[in-house]
């Protein structure tokens, strides 16, 4: 029997840069931590600048909630643009 892994989400936020990925808007990745979250981050989303993840911020779940009621991320702009689950990485 395999062991169940924790995952939980982080919040990868683009902002209006064109060196972005995308315009504005976000990308959910569920990893056990945020380490294995940028680097997932960073297979399909390489760094622009060498060692700086390529997006405006990274949110965690707590982080992530208190914004969203702080009202951030209201504009029609801002939606997911995608979700990454992995059952675990080596």
């Amino acid at each position: 029997m395999f062991a169940t892994r924790t995952m939980k989400p982080f919040y990868f936020v683009f902002g209006t840069d064109s060196q972005y990925p995308f315009y504005k808007g976000w990308i959910e990745i569920y990893a056990e931590s945020l380490e294995q979250a940028c680097k997932v981050f960073r297979v399909y989303f390489p760094d622009y600048y060498t060692g700086i993840v390529n997006c405006a911020w990274i949110y965690s779940q707590e982080q992530w909630e208190k914004k969203v009621k702080e009202g951030c991320f209201d504009s029609p702009d801002d939606f997911c643009h995608g979700v990454f689950k992995f059952n675990s990485m080596r």
